[in-house]
Order: C-alpha cells, then sequence, then structure tokens
C-alpha cells in the first residue's frame, strides 16, 4: 500500500510540466450501507449488509491514491481493504482514459496455514466515453482472492498459479434527469489457469451481470440493482453466492 503512494509522489514531481505545488490537492470520503457486497456478481458478505467507505486524494494534475474498505465474509476474512493509485484524464476528443494499481488486502487471512493467500494485486485501465466505459483489470500475483487450482483433476493447495487473470467489463450509465440515472454492465472472469468450484470441478471463466438505477436526494444517493452471474459464477462460491438478486444501498460522499 506504501509503494502506491509513493509511485504516485514520485510520478507527480517527474512529469515536471504541471507539479503537486502548482496543482490544488483535494480529498473527498465516501461511505455507504449495501444489501449485499457483490464483488464481480459473487457476494463477499454470504447475501448479508455490508458498510463499505473510504477517501481519495486527487493531486490536482491527473494522480490520484485512494483507499476503500468494506466487510466480508468468506473463509476466515472479515475485512477487506483496497488501496490504489493511478492517472486520469480525458483526451481532446472526449475519451476519458484511467490507469493504475490496485491492491486487494485482507487483514484477517491466517498466515503460515499452507492455504493460499486472499492477497491480490491487479492492474487496470480504462476508457470510457458518453457514458459507456470498457475496463480491464490483471493479476500481478499467483495467489487470487484465496482460489485454489486445479490440474488433471488434482487440487493444487497454496500452489496457485493464477498471475495473469483478467477481469473485461463493459458498463453504460444513462442520466434519465439530473437526479435519477439507469445503469447496467457486464463483466467476464477469465482465470489463467482452472479453480477449484464449489462442487469440486474445473472452472475456468465465468460471466457477472447488473441492471439498476440509482437517485440521488441531496447529499444522499440512494441504488436499486439486480445482480448476479451465469451458472459459472454459482460456482465460485455457491449457488445463493451468484444468482441474481436485488441489491439496495444508500450511499454519501463529502
Amino acid at each position: 500500500m506504501k509503494k502506491l503512494v509513493l509511485v504516485a509522489a514520485i510520478a507527480a514531481t517527474t512529469f515536471g510540466a504541471v507539479s503537486t505545488a502548482q496543482a490544488e490537492v483535494t480529498t473527498s470520503a465516501n461511505v455507504g450501507v449495501y444489501t449485499d457486497y457483490r464483488f464481480r456478481g459473487v457476494s463477499q458478505t454470504n447475501n448479508d449488509f455490508a458498510l463499505q467507505g473510504g477517501f481519495d486524494v486527487d493531486f490536482g494534475n491527473g494522480f490520484y491514491v485512494g483507499n476503500w474498505n468494506s466487510n466480508v465474509s468468506f473463509g476466515a476474512n472479515s475485512l477487506e481493504m483496497d488501496f490504489y493509485g493511478g492517472y486520469a484524464g480525458e483526451f481532446a476528443n472526449g475519451i476519458a482514459y484511467d490507469a493504475g494499481l490496485l491492491y486487494y488486502y485482507y487483514p484477517n487471512t491466517p498466515n503460515n496455514t499452507g492455504l493460499t493467500d486472499a492477497d491480490t494485486l491487479e492492474a487496470y485501465g480504462s476508457l470510457g466515453y458518453k457514458g459507456l466505459t470498457a475496463s480491464l483489470n490483471v493479476s500481478l500475483t499467483d495467489d487470487y482472492f484465496a482460489l485454489q487450482t486445479i490440474t488433471n483433476g488434482v487440487q493444487q493447495g497454496a500452489n496457485s498459479d493464477l498471475g495473469g487473470s483478467t477481469y473485461f467489463k463493459l458498463a453504460y450509465e444513462y442520466p434519465i434527469s439530473e437526479a435519477l440515472a439507469f445503469g447496467v454492465s457486464y463483466g467476464i472472469t477469465n482465470y489463467a489457469d482452472d479453480i477449484v468450484a464449489i462442487d469440486g470441478s474445473a472452472l475456468d471463466s465465468y460471466q457477472d451481470y447488473s441492471v439498476g438505477l440509482t437517485y440521488t436526494a441531496g447529499k444522499f444517493t440512494y441504488g436499486a440493482a439486480f445482480v448476479g452471474t451465469d451458472d459459472d459464477g454459482e460456482l465460485v462460491l455457491g449457488k445463493d453466492q451468484g444468482e441474481a438478486d436485488l441489491i439496495l444501498s444508500i450511499s454519501t460522499s463529502f
């Protein structure tokens, strides 16, 4: 996590034309309550409530760092802490871009247990134009959210080799009015090696989707979305964790 902050700080002073001394540094924070925490379509809280929040630092020259946190409930993990840093901007033709590093940290993961580590580092990048965004995340660590790999029907235990696993997502948001917006997304997770599905079979990929509305009134945003996965996604942590469900939320930023 400290490395992300350091990289952003070095970059902000190296790319000379705009420095943090010239740019205005701004900070913001966010907090929200959700009826379920769905990560790439799969519940991380066993279909229960999630309290989430974080903060961001914008250096005013395109560089940023931030942190985001949520309770989780899978394996021995009860907390997820994400640390990220990157660079974002917009081309002259109105296409927005964003690229950086994202580290998922699970402080409750037991050490020296012979199990795969849940902590995961990803590189990400996205392009957006008029409400449509395409993004790609690539795992830079062999350990990938504590998932176990399987080769020739044999579970590999802690010897996972999931570096290079990818997540591709297309998302579209349409403002119906100043307060109401419609959003839809479709994602594909591709594992670099077969993982062990909940039924013991080998799983190499799955798809997820989301369709919903958000309504902003004052400082609060209210959300309702149907989120789920295909049949393969229901094999990652179980059918109940992957099948479609209505997720409600209320959030605010300051």
